[in-house]
């Protein structure tokens, strides 16, 4: 689209000075102006798709660097395993509180964790503002996806639910919430992902 824009801006020029000559000429300016109008409204329009096809790609990348930069946050050695020793002694209110501060601990760069003991989930709301413009971004573009790495950030989240069924039990989940809402992005059960908002 780009050779499109400097094709028309060239016709363009050409045409203001087609434009120019027959005024000055007293011509006919019937054709000049259509010399000027067709050219002009190419420009805008390549123009136009030149910015959003540079704008979408830079947003891509932003996206990538900030979601990897993130995803750095939840390093292996950062999602460390919930000792087991300590937590099996424990009563199920008391492990439930050891995993959620393990929990807490772990995702501490990234964002807050909370318990719901009726559907037995830890919620992992980001509080970072990159991060949250980032996932926002892939909420109203999915197809921008597969730039992003947002698929490391799953495979995290299914560890989690892996520790926690091993640490817990059966049924426990982990959900990543959309930005400043109570409603899951992702919902991750018993070591695989059973809820996207992207499928």
């Amino acid at each position: 689209m780009l050779y499109v824009l400097v094709l028309a801006s060239i016709t363009l020029l050409l045409g203001f000075f087609q434009f120019y000559s027959s005024i000055r000429n007293r011509g006919s300016i019937f054709l000049s102006s259509l010399l000027v109008i067709i050219p002009l409204a190419v420009v805008i329009f390549s123009a136009r798709n030149v910015m959003e096809t540079s704008h979408k790609s830079s947003g891509s990348k932003t996206n990538s660097t900030l979601i990897a930069s993130k995803k750095s946050s939840l390093k292996d050695d950062k999602l460390e395993m919930i000792k087991s020793e300590s937590v099996a002694s424990s009563s199920k209110a008391q492990q439930v509180q050891q995993v959620q501060a393990s929990l807490t601990k772990s995702f501490k760069s990234f964002g807050t964790v909370t318990y719901d003991p009726s559907a037995k989930t830890f919620s992992v709301s980001a509080t970072d503002k990159d991060t949250k413009k980032v996932f926002n971004q892939l909420i109203e573009n999915p197809d921008q996806m597969s730039n992003s790495n947002f698929k490391d950030i799953q495979d995290k989240f299914v560890e989690v639910s892996k520790s926690l069924k091993k640490e817990l039990g059966k049924g426990y989940a982990v959900q990543l919430n959309q930005p400043d809402k109570n409603k899951a992005m992702i919902i991750a059960k018993d070591g695989k992902i059973v809820y996207s908002i992207f499928s």
